[in-house]
């Protein structure tokens, strides 16, 4: 795996992570 060249770039495992998450909060936001 190589390093990525822009700090500032997520990687795609945490993206992964933080779909999922954001997903649920926007669903719990717009069922509230």
């Amino acid at each position: 795996m190589n390093p990525p060249r822009r700090g500032s770039a997520a990687k795609p495992e945490t993206i992964n992570k933080l779909l999922p998450r954001t997903g649920t909060l926007l669903f719990f936001l717009l069922g509230w």
